[in-house]
């Protein structure tokens, strides 16, 4: 399997996790009640799975290559996947804060909490997009079979260190829940499918 493969498989799952958030800030503009814990829940899955595991993988990784390859540092898609990074890490901060305003008993914060998941789930499928279709192709065209091997194995390691086989079973069981219990229809839709490395 290419490295690259590897990280399209996860922004699958991270896809659908997505959606749950969506589902979520779409019911509190409805004015369903808040489950925070489900909440708590997707904005853990986005710290470690998707930034600490998923990100550490291209920017630890995959980006150093690129950059051996010619791939700019300070300009073309490696600088905007990297803003992209930290613009994601601001708002999810920002919601963790706001999440624990709201059960501190500030109501107030929920319009803050609708906006800033809209805005995470908007940059993050805009971002996957944009690595799925621009960036991993050309990755694809530099790094030689070797290459893409000897990264799929240190993603691999970044995986087993950042998660754990643990922690990285609760990420699967998460997807799965969250398929089955916000997304049965919407997946249906979209022929979603979780494969998680």
């Amino acid at each position: 399997m290419k490295a690259t493969q590897q990280l399209m498989d996860e922004h699958e799952s991270i896809k659908i996790v997505l959606s749950a958030m969506e589902t979520i800030y779409n019911d509190l503009e409805n004015k369903v009640a808040f489950d925070t814990l489900q909440f708590e829940k997707i904005i853990d899955f986005i710290k470690v799975f998707a930034d600490i595991n998923h990100h550490g993988k291209e920017e630890e990784l995959l980006f150093p290559a690129l950059e051996k390859k010619g791939f700019s540092h300070d300009s073309g898609p490696v600088r905007v996947m990297v803003n992209e990074h930290q613009i994601g890490r601001s708002y999810i901060i920002a919601l963790t804060e706001a999440v624990s305003e709201y059960k501190n008993g500030d109501k107030k914060v929920l319009e803050n909490i609708i906006s800033l998941s809209r805005d995470s789930v908007t940059l993050l499928r805009n971002h996957i997009e944009k690595e799925n279709k621009v960036l991993f192709p050309m990755a694809d065209q530099v790094l030689d079979p070797e290459e893409s091997n000897m990264l799929f194995d240190a993603f691999e390691k970044i995986g087993e260190e950042r998660m754990g086989t643990v922690k990285h079973k609760e990420y699967i069981t998460l997807v799965e829940d969250f398929r089955s219990t916000f997304l049965a229809n919407n997946l249906k839709k979209n022929n979603f499918k979780i494969e998680m490395i």
